[in-house]
């Protein structure tokens, strides 16, 4: 999301599906998204106790899948694009905060650190893996200078897929 967003909105009006926005534009654009995660991740902890982990974590993945599909809908209609944005820093506050919460409360005292260092490096494998895969397909196959609609709607149905696989994996926990 965070590579194919400002490609997304930058593309020409005349693509169908881009916003023909500026770097300016396309970072007001990118703003609610780490405001939203900064305001959500405090209220994780009243949700937990209230809703349960399990529950909580669903509800940031499920952001995070509705993101995407908003992206794949959007057709070059910027309220789309920023209610994508808004669910995706939603997502990003409730289950990272959530992921640390489970790690805490699981894990051994005198493990924390470590427990909690090895979830910093999964995240951000993970983080990193997903930008060069979604680079990847946004640029493989473009015999143009941009990238095509098929290109983001690949990159935008590989977060649905994600998304949905996580949400499985939460009945793990």
């Amino acid at each position: 999301l965070f590579l194919s967003v400002p490609m997304l909105v930058q593309q020409p009006i005349s693509t169908g599906f881009g916003l023909g926005a500026t770097e300016f534009t396309t970072s007001l654009l990118l703003l609610p998204l780490g405001l939203t995660g900064a305001v959500v991740a405090p209220l994780v902890g009243w949700f937990d106790l209230r809703i349960g982990g399990r529950a909580t974590m669903l509800i940031g993945v499920a952001f995070s899948g509705l993101s995407f599909l908003f992206l794949l809908v959007a057709n070059g209609h910027f309220l789309m694009v920023m209610g994508a944005t808004i669910l995706i820093g939603a997502s990003g506050g409730i289950t990272l905060t959530q992921a640390m919460n489970t790690v805490a409360l699981t894990s051994p005292v005198s493990r924390i650190g470590a427990f909690s260092g090895l979830a910093f490096v999964v995240k951000a494998v993970g983080g990193t893996l997903g930008v060069q895969l979604s680079g990847s397909i946004l640029t493989t196959g473009t015999g143009a200078a941009s990238p095509t609609w098929t290109s983001f709607t690949v990159v935008f149905m590989m977060g649905i897929i994600v998304a949905t696989a996580v949400a499985l994996s939460c009945f793990l926990l």
